[in-house]
């Protein structure tokens, strides 16, 4: 007891010295990495959501974010799309090119030189792609080699990597793969409309928070004009961390390019990294 609450203390007085600072890997959504102060080693996070929720666009900015912006080896290991579509998708939302209507609405000069701008961050990068339906968890952990210790894994998605398993027995394992490489795991996780998320469950199988991203309509409404505009957000939510706080807070995105961010001013200033972050987590 004498040490749990030394620790505590320690953490509480190292708050109150500095501004914030993320301790682990930090992922470029601020509010994510406020809460949860970034991607621990050797932690499995399970990422929720319904169909078209905006799981992949989420996990595409992060992906660009930290093995572009901060340099860090990610591999993205997708059950769902293909090498050509991820790269296509990552590039017109960080330059926030509008890919809605692409090909049939090409880019102007502009933004092509963006993008080309982006491709070659994007190439030069430690982020690679491994993209088949038929992955299994061998087939991951051969190429964990690369970023063992000092990467970052994201699994898109799991009902694929797991089909005719048993789940637990799947979560077990990418929790086995995340402690002996070194690196922390996230998983996108596909739910039914009206479905429970069952977090006892996550839990019990060796996951240490559980996140869910929401697609969401609000509404303006002027009583003056009579006019009723919507516009559709997304919520994310902290539901079950078992080392930190559980939280809810809103992301933006704007509905041509599918970018994520945090507030308006990211959307404009995407290159911004300014904010501290300490790097024990990436020795």
């Amino acid at each position: 007891m004498k040490t749990t609450i030394s620790k505590v203390f320690d953490e509480i007085h190292d708050s109150t010295k500095s501004e914030f600072k993320v301790k682990h890997k930090p992922t470029g959504i601020m509010n994510f990495d406020f809460y949860t102060g970034g991607l621990e080693v050797g932690k499995l996070y399970i990422l929720a959501g319904t169909p078209r929720s905006f799981k992949t666009a989420l996990l595409l900015s992060i992906s660009f974010n930290m093995g572009v912006l901060y340099d860090i080896p990610l591999l993205y290991c997708s059950l769902d799309a293909c090498e050509e579509t991820l790269v296509k998708r990552i590039l017109f939302q960080y330059t926030n090119c509008n890919i809605q209507n692409f090909p049939y609405e090409c880019p102007d000069i502009f933004q092509m030189k963006k993008l080309f701008a982006a491709g070659n961050k994007l190439r030069q990068s430690k982020l690679k792609f491994l993209c088949s339906t038929l992955l299994k968890i061998d087939d991951i952990e051969k190429e964990c080699a690369v970023i063992k210790n000092n990467g970052i894994l994201f699994i898109d998605y799991f009902q694929v990597l797991a089909y005719g398993k048993k789940y637990s027995e799947v979560l077990q394992k990418i929790k086995m793969l995340a402690s002996k490489n070194g690196v922390p795991v996230v998983v996108a996780y596909q739910t039914g409309i009206a479905s429970r998320l069952n977090t006892a469950f996550f839990m019990r199988n060796g996951v240490d928070a559980v996140f869910r991203v929401k697609k969401e309509r609000s509404y303006n409404i002027s009583i003056e004009d009579e006019n009723i505009d919507s516009k559709w957000h997304v919520l994310f939510e902290i539901v079950k961390n078992r080392n930190g706080k559980c939280a809810t807070f809103e992301l933006l995105y704007d509905e041509n390019s599918l970018k994520l961010y945090n507030e308006e001013l990211d959307l404009f200033e995407c290159e911004d990294t300014s904010y501290e972050f300490e790097s024990i987590a990436l020795c």
